[in-house]
Protein backbone atom coordinates (compact mmCIF):
# COMPACT_ATOMS: atom_id res chain seq x y z
CA UNK A 1 0.00 0.00 0.00
CA UNK A 2 1.08 3.48 -0.82
CA UNK A 3 1.82 6.36 1.76
CA UNK A 4 3.80 6.33 5.18
CA UNK A 5 3.18 5.09 8.29
CA UNK A 6 0.92 7.92 9.26
CA UNK A 7 -1.44 8.37 6.29
CA UNK A 8 -2.35 4.65 6.36
CA UNK A 9 -3.03 4.67 9.93
CA UNK A 10 -5.10 7.71 9.71
CA UNK A 11 -7.06 5.86 7.16
CA UNK A 12 -7.31 2.61 8.81
CA UNK A 13 -8.89 4.72 11.25
CA UNK A 14 -11.66 6.13 8.94
CA UNK A 15 -12.41 2.85 7.97
CA UNK A 16 -12.38 1.91 11.49
CA UNK A 17 -14.81 4.75 12.34
CA UNK A 18 -17.03 3.97 9.02
CA UNK A 19 -17.67 -0.01 10.11
CA UNK A 20 -15.38 -1.09 7.41
CA UNK A 21 -12.73 -3.48 9.96
CA UNK A 22 -11.26 -5.45 7.46
CA UNK A 23 -10.26 -2.59 5.47
CA UNK A 24 -8.99 -0.71 8.72
CA UNK A 25 -7.16 -3.73 10.32
CA UNK A 26 -5.29 -4.11 6.58
CA UNK A 27 -4.27 -0.89 6.64
CA UNK A 28 -3.21 -1.05 10.04
CA UNK A 29 -1.05 -3.71 9.18
CA UNK A 30 0.70 -1.78 6.84
CA UNK A 31 1.25 1.11 8.71
CA UNK A 32 2.42 -0.82 11.90
CA UNK A 33 4.79 -3.12 8.64
CA UNK A 34 6.33 0.37 7.99
CA UNK A 35 6.40 1.33 11.62
CA UNK A 36 6.78 -1.71 13.77
CA UNK A 37 6.82 0.74 16.90
CA UNK A 38 3.48 2.47 16.12
CA UNK A 39 1.69 1.37 18.97
CA UNK A 40 -1.17 4.05 18.86
CA UNK A 41 -1.88 1.69 15.30
CA UNK A 42 -1.78 -1.37 16.93
CA UNK A 43 -4.06 -0.58 19.91
CA UNK A 44 -6.25 1.02 17.30
CA UNK A 45 -5.77 -2.61 15.06
CA UNK A 46 -6.80 -3.82 18.11
CA UNK A 47 -10.27 -2.56 18.69
CA UNK A 48 -10.92 -2.89 14.92
CA UNK A 49 -10.05 -6.47 15.36
CA UNK A 50 -12.52 -6.54 18.86
CA UNK A 51 -15.43 -5.52 16.56
CA UNK A 52 -14.58 -8.03 13.53
CA UNK A 53 -14.17 -10.80 16.32
CA UNK A 54 -10.95 -11.63 16.51
CA UNK A 55 -10.88 -11.64 19.96
CA UNK A 56 -7.54 -13.50 20.60
CA UNK A 57 -5.64 -10.45 17.95
CA UNK A 58 -7.35 -7.91 19.80
CA UNK A 59 -6.23 -8.88 22.90
CA UNK A 60 -2.79 -9.32 21.23
CA UNK A 61 -2.62 -5.56 20.27
CA UNK A 62 -4.40 -4.29 23.19
CA UNK A 63 -2.74 -5.74 26.26
CA UNK A 64 0.53 -5.60 24.50
CA UNK A 65 3.09 -4.24 26.98
CA UNK A 66 4.22 -1.51 24.34
CA UNK A 67 1.00 -0.54 23.93
CA UNK A 68 0.21 -0.05 27.92
CA UNK A 69 3.42 1.83 28.50
CA UNK A 70 2.61 3.94 25.17
CA UNK A 71 -0.81 4.93 26.98
CA UNK A 72 0.32 5.00 30.28
CA UNK A 73 1.19 8.96 30.05
CA UNK A 74 -1.29 9.63 27.12
CA UNK A 75 -5.32 8.77 26.85
CA UNK A 76 -4.89 5.77 29.01
CA UNK A 77 -8.67 5.49 29.81
CA UNK A 78 -9.31 5.39 25.73
CA UNK A 79 -7.16 2.32 26.19
CA UNK A 80 -8.98 0.61 29.57
CA UNK A 81 -12.27 1.65 27.90
CA UNK A 82 -11.65 -0.48 24.69
CA UNK A 83 -10.39 -3.46 26.69
CA UNK A 84 -13.36 -2.95 28.22
CA UNK A 85 -15.18 -3.43 25.05
CA UNK A 86 -13.30 -6.35 23.46
CA UNK A 87 -14.22 -8.06 26.66
CA UNK A 88 -18.01 -7.15 26.33
CA UNK A 89 -17.72 -7.96 22.66
CA UNK A 90 -16.30 -11.54 23.84
CA UNK A 91 -18.94 -11.87 26.07
CA UNK A 92 -21.03 -11.24 23.16
CA UNK A 93 -19.80 -14.12 21.18
CA UNK A 94 -19.96 -16.50 23.91
CA UNK A 95 -23.48 -16.43 24.70
CA UNK A 96 -24.40 -17.86 20.91
CA UNK A 97 -22.69 -20.97 22.45
CA UNK A 98 -24.71 -21.32 25.75
CA UNK A 99 -26.70 -24.13 25.16
CA UNK A 100 -23.55 -26.11 24.13
CA UNK A 101 -20.91 -24.72 27.13
CA UNK A 102 -23.73 -25.10 29.88
CA UNK A 103 -24.81 -28.62 29.00
CA UNK A 104 -21.32 -29.69 29.46
CA UNK A 105 -20.97 -26.95 32.61
CA UNK A 106 -24.03 -26.80 34.04
CA UNK A 107 -23.38 -29.26 37.11
CA UNK A 108 -20.58 -27.10 37.75
CA UNK A 109 -22.47 -24.23 37.73
CA UNK A 110 -24.69 -25.45 40.14
CA UNK A 111 -21.96 -26.67 42.49
CA UNK A 112 -19.83 -23.81 42.11
CA UNK A 113 -21.73 -20.41 40.99
CA UNK A 114 -21.92 -17.84 38.83
CA UNK A 115 -17.61 -17.61 38.75
CA UNK A 116 -17.45 -20.48 36.69
CA UNK A 117 -19.11 -19.20 33.40
CA UNK A 118 -17.04 -18.13 30.62
CA UNK A 119 -19.82 -15.10 30.16
CA UNK A 120 -19.81 -13.46 33.57
CA UNK A 121 -15.98 -14.25 33.61
CA UNK A 122 -15.30 -12.42 30.40
CA UNK A 123 -18.29 -9.24 31.45
CA UNK A 124 -16.66 -9.26 35.05
CA UNK A 125 -13.85 -8.31 32.91
CA UNK A 126 -15.53 -5.75 30.98
CA UNK A 127 -16.83 -4.10 33.93
CA UNK A 128 -13.88 -3.68 35.61
CA UNK A 129 -12.07 -1.71 33.06
CA UNK A 130 -14.81 -0.11 31.90
CA UNK A 131 -14.80 1.16 35.80
CA UNK A 132 -11.25 1.55 35.93
CA UNK A 133 -11.70 4.04 32.64
CA UNK A 134 -14.86 6.24 34.12
CA UNK A 135 -13.69 6.16 37.79
CA UNK A 136 -9.73 5.55 38.73
CA UNK A 137 -7.40 7.61 39.28
CA UNK A 138 -4.84 6.35 38.08
CA UNK A 139 -3.65 3.77 35.17
CA UNK A 140 -1.59 1.44 37.56
CA UNK A 141 -5.16 0.34 39.87
CA UNK A 142 -4.64 -3.18 39.93
CA UNK A 143 -7.33 -5.33 38.39
CA UNK A 144 -9.53 -6.64 38.35
CA UNK A 145 -11.51 -4.97 41.47
CA UNK A 146 -9.95 -1.38 41.40
CA UNK A 147 -9.15 -2.84 45.33
CA UNK A 148 -6.81 0.49 45.47
CA UNK A 149 -9.45 2.76 44.76
CA UNK A 150 -12.28 1.10 46.40
CA UNK A 151 -10.21 1.52 49.46
CA UNK A 152 -9.62 5.30 48.91
CA UNK A 153 -12.98 6.22 47.53
CA UNK A 154 -12.07 9.97 48.16
CA UNK A 155 -9.33 9.55 45.28
CA UNK A 156 -12.24 8.30 42.89
CA UNK A 157 -13.32 10.43 40.29
CA UNK A 158 -16.51 10.52 37.92
CA UNK A 159 -15.98 10.48 34.31
CA UNK A 160 -19.06 11.27 32.68
CA UNK A 161 -17.99 10.06 29.21
CA UNK A 162 -21.44 8.77 27.61
CA UNK A 163 -19.68 6.29 25.35
CA UNK A 164 -18.00 4.42 28.52
CA UNK A 165 -21.27 4.37 30.77
CA UNK A 166 -23.82 3.26 28.08
CA UNK A 167 -20.97 0.39 27.29
CA UNK A 168 -20.49 -0.24 30.75
CA UNK A 169 -24.85 -0.23 31.30
CA UNK A 170 -24.99 -2.56 28.83
CA UNK A 171 -22.43 -5.24 29.47
CA UNK A 172 -25.09 -5.25 32.86
CA UNK A 173 -27.88 -5.67 30.63
CA UNK A 174 -26.41 -8.23 28.51
CA UNK A 175 -25.63 -10.15 32.00
CA UNK A 176 -29.47 -9.74 33.31
CA UNK A 177 -30.50 -11.24 30.37
CA UNK A 178 -28.46 -14.05 30.23
CA UNK A 179 -29.32 -14.65 34.41
CA UNK A 180 -32.67 -14.80 33.49
CA UNK A 181 -32.97 -16.78 30.59
CA UNK A 182 -30.14 -19.14 31.65
CA UNK A 183 -30.15 -19.50 35.86
CA UNK A 184 -33.52 -20.12 36.25
CA UNK A 185 -33.65 -22.86 33.39
CA UNK A 186 -30.88 -24.37 35.86
CA UNK A 187 -33.11 -23.45 38.79
CA UNK A 188 -30.32 -21.70 40.80
CA UNK A 189 -31.88 -19.46 43.41
CA UNK A 190 -28.86 -18.86 46.07
CA UNK A 191 -29.24 -15.61 47.89
CA UNK A 192 -25.70 -14.43 45.85
CA UNK A 193 -27.00 -15.10 42.51
CA UNK A 194 -30.61 -13.06 43.51
CA UNK A 195 -28.45 -9.97 44.66
CA UNK A 196 -26.12 -10.25 42.02
CA UNK A 197 -28.72 -10.06 39.66
CA UNK A 198 -30.45 -6.85 41.20
CA UNK A 199 -27.14 -4.96 41.76
CA UNK A 200 -26.34 -5.44 37.60
CA UNK A 201 -30.55 -4.82 37.02
CA UNK A 202 -29.91 -1.51 38.82
CA UNK A 203 -26.30 -0.52 37.46
CA UNK A 204 -27.66 -0.95 33.74
CA UNK A 205 -30.34 1.03 34.41
CA UNK A 206 -28.09 4.03 36.50
CA UNK A 207 -25.47 3.81 33.96
CA UNK A 208 -27.66 4.01 30.98
CA UNK A 209 -29.64 6.72 31.92
CA UNK A 210 -26.52 8.74 33.16
CA UNK A 211 -25.55 8.15 29.42
CA UNK A 212 -28.51 9.29 28.17
CA UNK A 213 -28.59 12.40 30.84
CA UNK A 214 -24.99 13.51 29.10
CA UNK A 215 -25.97 13.15 26.21
CA UNK A 216 -29.68 13.67 25.65
CA UNK A 217 -29.28 12.14 21.74
CA UNK A 218 -27.67 8.77 22.69
CA UNK A 219 -30.20 6.70 20.82
CA UNK A 220 -28.03 3.79 21.67
CA UNK A 221 -28.44 4.33 25.18
CA UNK A 222 -32.57 4.53 25.00
CA UNK A 223 -32.66 1.52 23.21
CA UNK A 224 -30.56 -0.58 25.89
CA UNK A 225 -32.63 0.83 28.67
CA UNK A 226 -35.68 -0.05 26.82
CA UNK A 227 -34.34 -3.61 27.06
CA UNK A 228 -33.19 -3.36 30.32
CA UNK A 229 -36.84 -2.43 31.84
CA UNK A 230 -38.25 -5.24 29.55
CA UNK A 231 -36.49 -7.81 31.73
CA UNK A 232 -37.88 -8.34 35.32
CA UNK A 233 -36.07 -6.84 38.32
CA UNK A 234 -36.09 -10.53 39.96
CA UNK A 235 -35.01 -13.54 38.80
CA UNK A 236 -37.92 -16.37 38.27
CA UNK A 237 -38.37 -19.30 40.59
CA UNK A 238 -38.59 -22.27 39.20
CA UNK A 239 -38.89 -24.21 42.52
CA UNK A 240 -42.32 -26.07 43.05
CA UNK A 241 -43.58 -25.12 39.72
CA UNK A 242 -43.73 -21.30 40.93
CA UNK A 243 -42.65 -19.98 37.36
CA UNK A 244 -46.70 -19.32 36.68
CA UNK A 245 -46.49 -17.32 40.10
CA UNK A 246 -43.96 -15.42 39.35
CA UNK A 247 -45.25 -14.46 35.34
CA UNK A 248 -48.33 -13.48 36.89
CA UNK A 249 -46.75 -11.10 39.33
CA UNK A 250 -44.91 -9.26 36.73
CA UNK A 251 -46.25 -5.82 35.89
CA UNK A 252 -48.23 -5.75 32.81
CA UNK A 253 -47.11 -2.18 32.40
CA UNK A 254 -44.47 -1.50 29.62
CA UNK A 255 -44.55 2.10 30.18
CA UNK A 256 -40.82 2.69 30.59
CA UNK A 257 -40.15 0.37 28.13
CA UNK A 258 -41.95 1.76 25.49
CA UNK A 259 -40.81 5.08 26.42
CA UNK A 260 -37.16 4.42 25.82
CA UNK A 261 -38.23 2.54 22.73
CA UNK A 262 -39.83 5.99 21.52
CA UNK A 263 -36.91 8.14 22.51
CA UNK A 264 -34.50 5.68 20.29
CA UNK A 265 -36.58 6.21 17.11
CA UNK A 266 -36.67 10.01 17.93
CA UNK A 267 -32.63 10.25 18.28
CA UNK A 268 -33.05 8.44 14.83
CA UNK A 269 -32.40 4.84 15.45
CA UNK A 270 -35.35 4.02 13.34
CA UNK A 271 -33.25 4.79 10.37
CA UNK A 272 -31.03 1.95 11.11
CA UNK A 273 -32.15 -1.56 9.90
CA UNK A 274 -30.32 -3.42 12.85
CA UNK A 275 -32.00 -1.02 15.49
CA UNK A 276 -35.28 -1.54 14.14
CA UNK A 277 -34.88 -5.22 14.04
CA UNK A 278 -33.95 -4.36 17.63
CA UNK A 279 -36.68 -2.51 18.14
CA UNK A 280 -39.34 -5.00 16.14
CA UNK A 281 -38.50 -7.77 18.63
CA UNK A 282 -38.48 -5.96 21.86
CA UNK A 283 -42.06 -4.73 21.10
CA UNK A 284 -43.33 -8.35 19.73
CA UNK A 285 -41.76 -9.67 22.69
CA UNK A 286 -42.39 -7.31 25.14
CA UNK A 287 -46.21 -7.39 23.86
CA UNK A 288 -46.40 -11.34 23.22
CA UNK A 289 -45.84 -11.17 27.16
CA UNK A 290 -48.61 -9.06 28.24
CA UNK A 291 -50.91 -10.94 26.22
CA UNK A 292 -50.07 -14.59 27.47
CA UNK A 293 -50.26 -13.23 30.86
CA UNK A 294 -53.78 -12.01 29.74
CA UNK A 295 -55.03 -15.03 28.56
CA UNK A 296 -53.95 -16.79 31.54
CA UNK A 297 -56.80 -14.89 33.56
CA UNK A 298 -60.45 -14.84 33.84
CA UNK A 299 -62.55 -13.16 31.36
CA UNK A 300 -62.21 -10.19 33.52
CA UNK A 301 -59.10 -9.52 31.87
CA UNK A 302 -58.12 -5.57 32.58
CA UNK A 303 -59.24 -3.67 29.16
CA UNK A 304 -56.10 -1.07 29.95
CA UNK A 305 -53.75 -3.65 30.06
CA UNK A 306 -55.33 -5.35 27.09
CA UNK A 307 -54.88 -2.15 25.24
CA UNK A 308 -51.25 -1.68 26.29
CA UNK A 309 -50.35 -5.19 25.09
CA UNK A 310 -52.29 -4.41 21.35
CA UNK A 311 -50.62 -1.17 21.29
CA UNK A 312 -47.06 -3.04 22.12
CA UNK A 313 -47.71 -5.41 19.40
CA UNK A 314 -49.04 -3.27 16.84
CA UNK A 315 -45.72 -1.17 17.40
CA UNK A 316 -43.95 -4.54 16.66
CA UNK A 317 -45.40 -5.31 13.79
CA UNK A 318 -45.30 -1.51 12.37
CA UNK A 319 -41.11 -1.72 13.07
CA UNK A 320 -41.72 -5.31 11.44
CA UNK A 321 -43.20 -3.86 8.16
CA UNK A 322 -40.39 -0.70 8.15
CA UNK A 323 -37.77 -3.52 8.25
CA UNK A 324 -38.85 -4.25 4.68
CA UNK A 325 -39.60 -1.17 3.52
CA UNK A 326 -36.39 -0.86 4.34
CA UNK A 327 -35.16 -4.66 3.13
CA UNK A 328 -37.50 -6.13 1.37
CA UNK A 329 -36.19 -10.03 1.74
CA UNK A 330 -35.60 -9.48 5.46
CA UNK A 331 -37.19 -12.88 6.61
CA UNK A 332 -36.55 -11.98 10.51
CA UNK A 333 -39.21 -9.07 9.58
CA UNK A 334 -41.35 -11.57 8.05
CA UNK A 335 -41.14 -13.92 10.88
CA UNK A 336 -42.16 -10.82 13.03
CA UNK A 337 -44.66 -9.69 11.16
CA UNK A 338 -46.51 -12.91 11.26
CA UNK A 339 -45.87 -13.33 15.05
CA UNK A 340 -47.35 -10.21 15.65
CA UNK A 341 -50.06 -10.39 14.05
CA UNK A 342 -51.46 -14.12 15.40
CA UNK A 343 -50.85 -12.42 18.41
CA UNK A 344 -53.08 -9.60 18.27
CA UNK A 345 -55.69 -11.77 16.32
CA UNK A 346 -55.45 -14.62 19.32
CA UNK A 347 -56.26 -11.26 21.82
CA UNK A 348 -59.19 -10.79 20.09
CA UNK A 349 -60.31 -14.35 19.70
CA UNK A 350 -58.27 -17.35 21.87
CA UNK A 351 -60.31 -20.27 19.75
CA UNK A 352 -58.49 -18.52 16.06
CA UNK A 353 -58.93 -20.28 12.97
CA UNK A 354 -56.14 -19.00 10.68
CA UNK A 355 -58.46 -19.82 8.13
CA UNK A 356 -61.31 -17.12 9.01
CA UNK A 357 -58.31 -14.47 8.70
CA UNK A 358 -57.12 -14.16 5.44
CA UNK A 359 -54.58 -11.35 6.54
CA UNK A 360 -52.96 -13.51 9.07
CA UNK A 361 -52.93 -16.27 6.74
CA UNK A 362 -50.95 -14.51 3.86
CA UNK A 363 -48.33 -13.37 6.58
CA UNK A 364 -47.88 -17.14 8.20
CA UNK A 365 -47.48 -18.41 4.28
CA UNK A 366 -44.98 -15.50 3.24
CA UNK A 367 -43.22 -15.79 6.23
CA UNK A 368 -43.29 -19.57 5.80
CA UNK A 369 -41.64 -19.32 2.31
CA UNK A 370 -39.18 -16.66 3.76
CA UNK A 371 -37.82 -18.59 6.72
CA UNK A 372 -37.63 -22.06 4.35
CA UNK A 373 -35.68 -20.49 1.56
CA UNK A 374 -33.76 -18.94 4.11
CA UNK A 375 -33.02 -22.46 5.65
CA UNK A 376 -31.90 -23.59 2.39
CA UNK A 377 -29.63 -20.55 2.03
CA UNK A 378 -28.02 -21.21 4.81
CA UNK A 379 -27.41 -24.74 4.07
CA UNK A 380 -25.52 -23.22 0.61
CA UNK A 381 -23.42 -21.00 2.96
CA UNK A 382 -22.36 -23.73 5.59
CA UNK A 383 -21.98 -25.71 2.63
CA UNK A 384 -19.55 -23.50 1.23
CA UNK A 385 -17.55 -23.15 4.22
CA UNK A 386 -17.08 -26.96 4.46
CA UNK A 387 -15.72 -26.43 0.77
CA UNK A 388 -13.60 -24.07 2.26
CA UNK A 389 -12.53 -26.24 5.10
CA UNK A 390 -12.09 -29.11 2.68
CA UNK A 391 -15.28 -30.58 4.19
CA UNK A 392 -16.09 -32.36 1.67
CA UNK A 393 -18.33 -35.46 2.82
CA UNK A 394 -20.15 -32.62 4.86
CA UNK A 395 -20.24 -30.51 1.62
CA UNK A 396 -21.65 -33.37 -0.83
CA UNK A 397 -24.37 -34.08 1.95
CA UNK A 398 -25.38 -30.60 2.26
CA UNK A 399 -25.51 -30.67 -1.76
CA UNK A 400 -28.31 -33.12 -2.22
CA UNK A 401 -30.09 -31.58 0.85
CA UNK A 402 -30.30 -28.00 -1.36
CA UNK A 403 -30.93 -30.21 -4.38
CA UNK A 404 -34.13 -31.42 -2.80
CA UNK A 405 -35.19 -27.99 -1.51
CA UNK A 406 -35.04 -26.86 -5.16
CA UNK A 407 -34.75 -23.30 -4.03
CA UNK A 408 -33.28 -21.06 -6.44
CA UNK A 409 -30.87 -18.45 -4.88
CA UNK A 410 -29.37 -21.85 -2.65
CA UNK A 411 -29.02 -23.78 -6.13
CA UNK A 412 -27.32 -20.30 -7.44
CA UNK A 413 -25.33 -19.89 -4.77
CA UNK A 414 -23.61 -23.38 -4.83
CA UNK A 415 -23.33 -22.78 -8.92
CA UNK A 416 -21.82 -19.34 -8.69
CA UNK A 417 -20.34 -19.20 -5.40
CA UNK A 418 -16.36 -19.59 -5.44
CA UNK A 419 -16.24 -21.72 -2.33
CA UNK A 420 -18.53 -23.96 -3.62
CA UNK A 421 -16.29 -24.01 -6.78
CA UNK A 422 -13.49 -25.84 -5.35
CA UNK A 423 -16.19 -29.20 -4.54
CA UNK A 424 -14.73 -31.91 -7.05
CA UNK A 425 -15.90 -31.22 -10.90
CA UNK A 426 -17.51 -34.48 -10.20
CA UNK A 427 -19.72 -33.34 -7.50
CA UNK A 428 -20.20 -30.18 -9.76
CA UNK A 429 -22.13 -31.72 -12.24
CA UNK A 430 -25.15 -33.31 -10.00
CA UNK A 431 -26.70 -29.40 -10.00
CA UNK A 432 -26.31 -28.97 -13.58
CA UNK A 433 -29.93 -28.26 -14.78
CA UNK A 434 -31.21 -27.63 -12.00
CA UNK A 435 -31.78 -23.86 -12.54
Amino acid sequence: MSGNAAELATLAETMRQEGNYSGAIAHFDAATTKNPEYWWAYAHRGAARAALGDFDGAHDDLFNKDVIAFYRERNWRWLCAQQGELYRLWAMASTSTLEESNARSSHNLLRSGLAVAPWHQLTSKAIALFTKALECTSPDCPEPRCSACESHKTKRIKNNNPWMLAHRGATYAMRCWIMNDLLSTLEIHDTHTTKTFKSDHRNAIDDLSAAAQCNPTYGWAYLFLAVIHSIPDELPDRSNNTLNQHHNSMPLSHDKSLQYIGKAQLSGLNRDLTMVRLMMELSIYTGGQSARLLRQRTAHADHVAKHEAVQTLREGVRYAWQALQMENDDTLARYFVANGLHELAELDNINLEISENPTLKAALKRARVAVEGMKARCQAMSGGLDCMEKNWESARRTLNEIRESKDLQAITIVRRDPAWARLPPEDKERIKGET
